[in-house]
C-alpha cells in the first residue's frame, strides 16, 4: 500500500498507470477529504499515457484541494503527460515541481512566508 503522509502538511503519491493510477488517486481523495488541511504532491514519474478518466479524478482532486484552501502540486510528469495537459487547457490549474523533494521544499518555503 501506498504511504500517503509524506509529512506533517503533505500527503502524496507516486502514481501508475491504470488500472492503479484511479485506485490511488481515489484513495488519494478520501484521504484529503479526512485531512482537508494538507497539501497534495502527485509524482508522474512512473505514469506513461493518462486517459480521460485519470484527467477527471485528478480534476476531482484538485477540486478538494482548492476547497480546503490548499495547493495540488504534478511533479516528474513526463513531457508526453505535459502535452495532454497542454493541449486539454489544463495545464494552468496545477502547480508543477522537477521531482517530490523540489515540491515538498517549495511547499515549506510557501507555508514559512
Amino acid at each position: 500500500m501506498t504511504e500517503y503522509h509524506w509529512s506533517d502538511e503533505v500527503l502524496g503519491a507516486k502514481l501508475a498507470d491504470e488500472p492503479a493510477f484511479n485506485i490511488e488517486i481515489d484513495a488519494l481523495t478520501r484521504e484529503a477529504n479526512s485531512n482537508p488541511d494538507k497539501h497534495i504532491i502527485l509524482d508522474f514519474s512512473q505514469v506513461n499515457y493518462l486517459n480521460s478518466s485519470n484527467i477527471t479524478k485528478i480534476l476531482k482532486l484538485h477540486k478538494t484541494v482548492i476547497a480546503n484552501h490548499c495547493v495540488l502540486t504534478l511533479c516528474s510528469v513526463p513531457e508526453n503527460i505535459r502535452g495532454v495537459l497542454r493541449i486539454s487547457g489544463l495545464d494552468r490549474k496545477f502547480s508543477y515541481a522537477s521531482d517530490a523533494r523540489t515540491a515538498m521544499d517549495a511547499l515549506r518555503c510557501e507555508s514559512n512566508d
